[in-house]
């Protein structure tokens, strides 16, 4: 081996070891905010901690080689890509003394960059409504599909929220990016059971439940558990929701995701 051929591999490893040993620092970092909020003392406590979160995530994501770091050692840290690979989501969420939560989010794009997401105060999301970065409500999403539509990409979002003692949520929601690269979610592709032309998707149900919602790739289906009270005289109170072992599905159809009763969930695995 010469020696500018032994030079330079050594600058390499010397400068991959020191990337290493920065991302290992910074995801004990973010672990030991996790624990401190565990014993905040006040909400606004935990909402410095999120903050110091966000923070901490974006200096680590303005390295080189950030979109493909796995950062494995952070358990209660979301991770996920986008089914094309072009995004990758973090979501967190710490919890508040009220039984509700407060949530952080970044998307980064495979170029790097890379946008924060938001939340000065969880809030159920309309249906109806487009939400900015800037006013987020908080979510974890754990899928993103992307999805042509008119020529552009947009990324259909799964997500969780943990409404409070009583509820929780799941969204089905869309993330659309402009040309000059501004995001925002919701937009009226979605057909609901009343035919109804709505921007996202949200379930409430009672919190002692799990409810199934996920894409099926195969069918290209978005499937999910219907929701009913428990007592039909409950209507309307979403604490008394819960599965009633029927699964509907939203169905990609010229552009627009139309709502489709009862499927057989064990065929469209």
């Amino acid at each position: 081996m010469n020696h500018e051929l032994r030079i330079t591999i050594l600058a390499f490893l010397s400068l991959f070891c020191f990337y290493t040993t920065a991302q290992n620092l910074t995801e004990t970092k973010i672990n030991t905010f996790f624990a401190s909020a565990q014993h905040a003392q006040n909400d606004n406590e935990t909402a410095a901690i999120n903050d110091s979160i966000s923070q901490t995530l974006q200096t680590a994501l303005k390295e080189n080689g950030s979109f493909e770091y796995p950062f494995d050692h952070c358990p209660f840290l979301g991770k996920i890509y986008s089914s094309d690979h072009k995004l990758r989501f973090y979501t967190w969420n710490l919890p508040l003394s009220d039984g509700t939560f407060v949530y952080g989010g970044i998307v980064q794009k495979n170029d790097g960059t890379f946008v924060a997401l938001k939340s000065s105060k969880t809030y159920k999301p309309t249906e109806r409504q487009q939400v900015t970065v800037n006013n987020w409500y908080g979510a974890l999403y754990y899928q993103v599909v992307a999805m042509k539509q008119k020529k552009t990409t947009c990324y259909i979002l799964l997500g969780w929220m943990g409404n409070n003692d009583l509820t929780q949520i799941k969204v089905i929601d869309v993330l659309k990016i402009s040309k000059s690269g501004r995001m925002t979610f919701g937009s009226p592709i979605f057909s609901n059971e009343k035919r109804q032309t709505l921007s996202r998707i949200v379930f409430e149900y009672s919190a002692q439940y799990k409810m199934t919602l996920k894409y099926n790739s195969k069918t290209k289906q978005i499937i999910f558990d219907h929701l009913a009270p428990s007592n039909p005289r409950m209507v309307g109170v979403f604490s008394e929701y819960g599965p009633d072992f029927s699964y509907d599905a939203y169905c990609l159809k010229k552009g627009k995701w139309t709502y489709k009763p009862d499927v057989d969930a064990r065929n469209e695995e």
